[in-house]
Parts: C-alpha cells; sequence; structure tokens
C-alpha cells in the first residue's frame, strides 16, 4: 500500500513540474508575440505543439497514466490570460489557485472538467 501511495506522489509531483514548465513555455510565447497574447484555445482542451510551438518548450507534457484526463488549457479572447490544469491523483496542493479554473470559479478562463491544480494568469 506504500508503494502504491509513493508513486502516487511521485506521478503527481511530475504532473505539477510539468504544469509549471508549460507556465514558463507561456510566458516566453507571450513575451515574443508582438500583441502580448497566450495561445488562443476558447474551449478547454489539451495544448499542442500547433498553439505552443517547441520553440517555448521542446515537448508538451503527456498525461503519464492512461485513460485519465488530460492536463486542460483555455484562453479565450482576447487571450491576455490563461489557465492551465491537471485533475491529481492524491490530494490537492494548499495554496494553489485552481479553483479560480474550475467551473464555480471566478475566471474567464474556466476549463472544461475539475482541476486539483492549475496555473493562471
Amino acid at each position: 500500500a506504500s508503494l502504491n501511495t509513493a508513486r502516487v506522489k511521485a506521478r503527481d509531483a511530475q504532473r505539477i513540474s510539468d504544469i509549471r514548465q508549460v507556465q514558463l513555455a507561456l510566458e516566453f510565447f507571450f513575451d515574443d508575440q508582438p500583441t502580448g497574447r497566450y495561445p488562443l484555445l476558447a474551449a478547454s482542451g489539451a495544448l499542442t505543439a500547433a498553439l505552443l510551438p517547441a520553440t517555448y518548450i521542446a515537448i508538451i507534457p503527456s498525461e503519464p497514466v492512461a485513460g485519465r484526463q488530460v492536463y486542460q488549457y483555455r484562453s479565450v479572447a482576447p487571450n491576455t490570460s490563461y489557465c492551465y490544469g491537471v485533475d491529481l491523483e492524491g490530494l490537492a496542493v494548499p495554496d494553489n489557485d485552481f479553483a479560480a479554473c474550475n467551473p464555480t470559479g471566478a475566471d474567464a478562463n474556466v476549463l472544461g472538467g475539475t482541476v486539483d491544480y492549475a496555473v493562471r494568469l
């Protein structure tokens, strides 16, 4: 049982690391845009290389467990902000602003499913 708990924690740590790497890539993308915009994805879904080219991140992270909800991204026009999140297997991370990205949150960039960890701007 403790080995399974350790595996869940390791996968969740990887998910959080992935989110932070993409957050950094999104900021580089934003800085390079003459109009100061994030990639536009009007409905929440997977962030793809077409939206965030390899110039900013070599490989877009994928969910480590098959069949689970993918990482979700959304940025609605005028795409000056975004939300990027994932559903964790373990406990939600305290002091994270994921609640604003959920359907009941106040952010305009609401993600389609519930997430336990998200970053937004």
